[in-house]
């Protein structure tokens, strides 16, 4: 499913329809199109497409389906052949990249047929477009044919010269941007595996940044080589909680990157609003909202990137006690529509923040004035019976979601349903929230279970909760800032204990 998903997202509709058109089998093409759109649309979980299109009983094995998924993605592949074989532009970095290197294969493949002269003619003309953008392989692959074109029946010893001492050139750029590549990749390798704390990535990445200063130095005017080092140093500098130095990395990987030809907006995007994020672990919330406008200069308006402004901005609002900014920029988000851009695995993490706006509200922390825009009606009957989607994220999204859950009830007066967690709550402690870079975490559920042990008792749970609230001040200095407390703990336990008997 992963690879149609990534075909119907690079398909254009018009151009699957033009295909169809011309294919024999009316309904079998409506039914076609049909997938194309529910899968497109990202509305679905598969098991549900198939049942839209089959009826009921039917699986994702169900033979007719595979056939019809078979179908539509070697028609999308088709599609995508053709709408990208046209005459080449070069207008930005990503066209330059794409066409540049597919003129490069048409050159070789000249070449192989023994058509020199049509060969030098298409890699001196793509040269000539994306040379600016300084793409080191692409340049490399296109100096190397044309010094070897000038070597032939055709020689220039002038234009080998040349060619040969930009081949050259390219050659070293290579080469660096090969180190910076090898320790890019090293550092994401290590984040996904989870097998280092934070700090011993952060410490890794760091001193490949020290390494490699004077390679990114050299090079000021390679934007995919400044790209990978600057996300290597910010990746250091942000898991060490060096939040301050971190903004200023990201500040002077924008400055480099803009005078890049043709420099990727969507990787000046994402330094632009990595600043914003060390603000939120900071709890500044005046540099905050200098960050978030200098943000929105670098950011489409409509993307994806624009929504993840308004997440910050609503952790921003959240973490700091700014409630009503946070309050305000969900409102915005729902009333432009900005939520349809999500996609069902991060959809919960938005609703975990609905949530946390609406507990506000409920615990009267959030009093809403009859002249503020109106948020979309949420259920929290629904919220409390939520089964978290990634069972398999036991130390993610669950955490908050289960927190939530208890501190709403609470709120609410219903101890019977938290008494009735409670076995749950010790469980998940003592399963997935052992290790040390849990401790706020753990001291949490520790202090959620104190007040069940007090019997809901305000002077109890106090003095009970006391030694778990110092360990978990003492673990606020050593442990990096939680990505998943959205509003500080010691915050969340201060409302929750203004409620208790």
């Amino acid at each position: 499913m992963k690879r149609i998903l990534e075909l119907v997202n690079a398909a254009k509709p018009q151009s699957l329809r033009k295909l169809l058109e011309r294919e024999d089998g009316q309904e079998k093409n409506l039914l076609t199109y049909r997938l194309y759109k529910y899968i497109r649309s990202g509305k679905y979980e598969e098991p549900q497409i198939v049942s839209l299109i089959y009826g009921t009983g039917k699986d994702t094995s169900h033979g007719a389906y595979r056939t019809l998924k078979t179908r539509l993605s070697n028609l999308l592949m088709t599609v995508v052949l053709e709408e990208n074989f046209t005459r080449p532009t070069y207008r930005t970095y990503d066209e330059a990249y794409e066409n540049g290197h597919r003129q490069l294969e048409v050159a070789r493949i000249l070449m192989a047929k023994r058509l020199y002269a049509s060969a030098r003619e298409v890699a001196s003309q793509a040269f000539r477009y994306v040379k600016d953008y300084e793409n080191p392989t692409l340049n490399l692959g296109l100096t190397d044919i044309l010094a070897s074109l000038n070597l032939g029946v055709a020689y220039n010893e002038t234009l080998f010269k040349k060619y040969h001492a930009l081949y050259e050139h390219y050659a070293e750029v290579c080469q660096d941007l090969n180190i910076i590549t090898a320790h890019y990749r090293q550092i994401r390798n290590e984040l996904y595996a989870n097998r280092l704390s934070p700090v011993e990535i952060g410490e890794m990445a760091s001193r490949f940044a020290t390494e490699d200063t004077q390679i990114r130095n050299r090079n000021s005017w390679v934007p995919v080589l400044q790209m990978m080092y600057s996300q290597t140093e910010l990746t250091g500098l942000m898991l060490k909680g060096d939040y301050v130095g971190a903004i200023a990395s990201a500040e002077t990987g924008i400055d480099i990157l803009t005078k890049c030809k043709g420099a990727n907006v969507n990787t000046i995007s994402m330094l632009a609003l990595s600043r914003i994020d060390c603000t939120i672990k900071l709890k500044n919330f005046a540099l905050g909202l200098r960050q978030i406008e200098a943000a929105r200069i670098w950011v489409p308006k409509g993307t994806i990137n624009e929504l993840k402004i308004y997440e910050y901005a609503i952790r921003l609002g959240l973490f700091t006690g700014n409630y009503e900014f946070a309050y305000r920029h969900l409102a915005e988000v729902e009333d432009r529509g900005l939520k349809e851009l999500l996609t069902q695995r991060h959809q919960e993490f938005w609703t975990i923040m609905t949530a946390y706006v609406q507990m506000l509200i409920l615990a009267g922390e959030l009093i809403i004035q009859p002249d503020w825009p109106e948020i979309k009606r949420f259920r929290l009957s629904s919220f409390l019976n939520n089964v978290p989607a990634n069972v398999r994220n036991k130390r993610g999204t669950n955490i908050q979601i289960l927190i939530l859950q208890a501190v709403i009830l609470i709120l609410q007066n219903k101890f019977d349903e938290v008494i009735a967690r409670t076995d749950a709550l010790s469980v998940y402690c003592s399963r997935y929230l052992r290790d040390d870079s849990n401790l706020r975490n753990n001291g949490f559920f520790k202090l959620l279970l104190n007040i069940i042990q007090a019997s809901f008792n305000r002077k109890v749970t106090e003095k009970k909760a006391a030694y778990t609230l110092k360990k978990m001040r003492e673990a606020e200095i050593s442990e990096q800032q939680n990505d998943l407390e959205l509003i500080p703990y010691e915050t969340l336990w201060k409302i929750i204990i203004k409620h208790l008997d």
